[in-house]
């Protein structure tokens, strides 16, 4: 099991995404990184993913495309391409972090199982993008 990390700062791929790729927008319940499954909370604010638990949290309804900080506005995104990584295999899926709030693995979790993002092939300058989804 390898914890991925992002190559530089993730920012969204996709020109354009349509009115249906967006949640929101609501609050941020902290600060959250660019680029990050997110979790909308019972109280209607916008919370890291983690698969550490069987809980709400273990939920990705959408992700971050910039860093928010807390109390700010932020909008969820699902359905869109984000620049993220370098060296995945194309074609591999991507799951929910147990150990690192908001992060990822190349690998199943007990607590959330479902793949959370598709590694797309390189684009012209070595990046990887990733096909984001949520598990909803």
């Amino acid at each position: 099991m390898a914890e991925l990390v992002a190559t530089g700062v993730p920012s969204l791929s996709t020109k354009l995404p349509p009115d249906t790729a967006r949640l929101g927008p609501y609050v941020a319940n902290a600060d959250l990184g660019a680029g990050c499954p997110c979790y909308i909370m019972s109280t209607g604010k916008v919370a890291l993913s983690t698969a550490a638990g069987a809980n709400a949290a273990a939920e990705v309804h959408g992700w971050t495309v910039e860093a928010v900080k807390a109390g700010q506005p932020v909008s969820l995104y699902r359905g869109v391409s984000i620049n993220y990584t370098t060296g995945q295999t194309t074609g591999s899926y991507l799951y929910l972090s147990a150990t690192v709030a908001g992060g990822l693995q190349t690998v199943a979790q007990t607590n959330q199982t479902k793949p959370i993002a598709l590694v797309l092939p390189p684009d012209g300058s070595g990046a990887q993008r990733i096909r984001v989804c949520g598990t909803w």
